[in-house]
């Protein structure tokens, strides 16, 4: 009769190892894919920036820029990655804004871009 106590002790002990075991590893597994998620977004993010970038400059260079002005600044917000693969639904949005005043070399003026991710 001992000897069967002491094998289903042995067992249970087992099984609470294999038990703790998985959990460590599901919460291992979790914790890296959340990284690479927010690795991803991020890289998503900065192309899309990139993307706004390009937009605006080639906005300014044509002359078809259709910006909202208020206080010396213009801007606008698109939507980049609409409709694509492993984007957001309707894209990310992208802000741009062109500072008034002339802040650069040769009368330029500073452009900001915002991504939020």
């Amino acid at each position: 009769m001992r000897r069967k106590g002491v094998v289903l002790v042995v067992v249970i002990g087992v099984l609470i190892v294999v038990f703790t075991l998985a959990l460590v590893a599901m919460y291992i597994m979790t914790q890296d894919a959340r990284v690479a998620e927010h690795k991803i977004r991020r890289v998503r993010a900065l192309f899309a920036a990139r993307a706004g970038m390009i937009h605006a400059l080639e906005q300014a260079r044509t002359g078809n820029a259709n910006y909202t002005c208020t206080a010396g600044t213009c801007g606008e917000s698109i939507n980049i990655g609409s409709g694509i693969t492993g984007y957001p639904v309707g894209g990310i949005p992208v802000n741009i804004v062109f500072h008034g005043a002339t802040t650069g070399p040769m009368n330029t003026h500073q452009v900001d871009i915002n991504v939020n991710y």
